[in-house]
């Protein structure tokens, strides 16, 4: 079995191009993932206001629907 070694980051010393690329290539994929969470939440509010408010209106029209059968 290989073992994989992963180098630990010297915060002491200053980051190689290489380190400074990969950690603005992780902060992009984290704020990109961040931003598609906010969307979807946002969606989600969206759609349960949507759903609750739908619920509201069936409520209302079968209790005035209830008030005032047809002859």
């Amino acid at each position: 079995m290989t073992t994989i070694t992963i180098p630990t980051l010297d915060v002491s010393a200053r980051p190689t191009r290489l380190e400074a690329a990969l950690w603005r290539a992780a902060a992009s994929v984290q704020h990109a993932v961040a931003a598609r969470m906010l969307r979807r939440v946002d969606q989600s509010i969206a759609r349960s206001a949507a759903t609750e408010y739908a619920e509201q209106t069936r409520a209302h029209v079968l209790t005035h629907v209830a008030r005032h059968p047809r002859a």
